[in-house]
């Protein structure tokens, strides 16, 4: 049940992300609701495989939630039966990445210590099931599943977050990456913006963005393109613009960016960004203090972690022997 909880918020957040970063390290896009696909197997990793029956399990509790993501006026069978199939992609990538964990913490010969598998157990019991044994025993039932299988899943999510925490620690910031990239914060960029919002169908857009970035990538000036697309006027596209004053997710796209580069394509409540750097200056900085310290550390932490994560993950996979059918 707890892993239910974590896999929505995974999925939601995954789900914009799927079209610009696909495809995924799962690449096979199959319907697992219907022959042949009921029975069979998904993947494997190492010798474990993943079926379809255990994916169906997974993805079953969500689905209410993430096709309530898609607008009613643009919820068309088409579009649900694509996003069905992203869901089952991001699903079993994410149970591939567990499974690769789990075979790096049993190939270190580490162990869980059964106090720890105990006290997890005990915490789900009442925080789920009221203490209720027969509550319990009616979820596992419902769900094809044994108080063993339940104890193990239990020592697997252990297992995957303990291997997480240990890739984090120590995780430090210093002094010096705090102060600049607040003064990157206070550089200002001359941005321009290409605004994609009116296709009937995202996956339109993503393909139309993604035209957009090859022709920029062969040379096409950012302005020309630009024109094409609702901006007329030179003058009026390109702005001075504090990196401070800007969304997260933007100023996270083009801070790195030299004068003349572009982003990729940024998903933003339902629309399509291209931001273009004309040019940067510096600003003076007010002194740095307090909780903005706090924050920029904060948020370097987050990023650090992301690539500390995704560049392990990347390692494991490549010492895994993972199949997929």
């Amino acid at each position: 049940m707890k892993r239910r909880i974590i896999s929505l918020f995974f999925i939601v957040s995954c789900l914009a992300l799927f079209v610009l970063f696909a495809p995924l390290r799962a690449q096979i896009p199959y319907d697992i609701w219907t022959e042949p696909q009921i029975h069979g197997i998904a993947a494997r990793v190492g010798d474990r495989a993943i079926t379809f029956e255990e994916m169906r399990r997974r993805i079953a509790p969500l689905l209410q939630e993430v096709l309530a993501q898609i607008p009613e006026s643009r919820r068309t069978p088409e579009l649900v039966d694509r996003t069905l199939v992203r869901v089952y992609l991001i699903e079993l990538q994410r149970r591939v990445d567990e499974l690769v964990i789990i075979n790096d913490f049993n190939n270190r010969q580490y162990q869980v210590p059964e106090v720890f598998l105990e006290a997890e157990y005990q915490r789900l019991l009442k925080e789920q099931f009221n203490g209720d044994h027969g509550q319990l025993s009616q979820y596992l039932k419902r769900n094809g599943m044994t108080k063993e299988s339940f104890r193990r899943d239990i020592a697997e999510d252990l297992i995957v977050l303990l291997m997480r925490r240990q890739v984090l620690q120590p995780l430090q910031i210093s002094p010096e990456k705090i102060l600049r990239y607040y003064r990157q914060l206070n550089q200002e960029v001359k941005l321009g913006t290409i605004r994609l919002a009116e296709a009937l169908d995202q996956e339109d857009l993503w393909q139309q963005a993604n035209g957009i970035i090859r022709e920029l990538n062969k040379g096409v000036p950012f302005t020309q393109l630009a024109q094409q697309f609702g901006f007329e006027d030179e003058s009026e596209l390109f702005k001075w613009r504090k990196l401070s004053d800007l969304r997260p997710e933007i100023r996270k796209a083009i801070t790195s960016l030299p004068p003349g580069g572009h982003s990729q394509p940024l998903l933003i409540a339902e629309q399509i960004f291209i931001f273009y750097v004309a040019d940067k200056r510096d600003v003076e900085a007010p002194p740095l203090q307090g909780t903005i310290r706090s924050d920029i550390e904060a948020m370097l932490k987050t990023e650090q972690a992301q690539a500390l994560q995704e560049k392990w993950l990347t390692e494991l996979h490549e010492k895994a022997h993972i199949k997929y059918y």
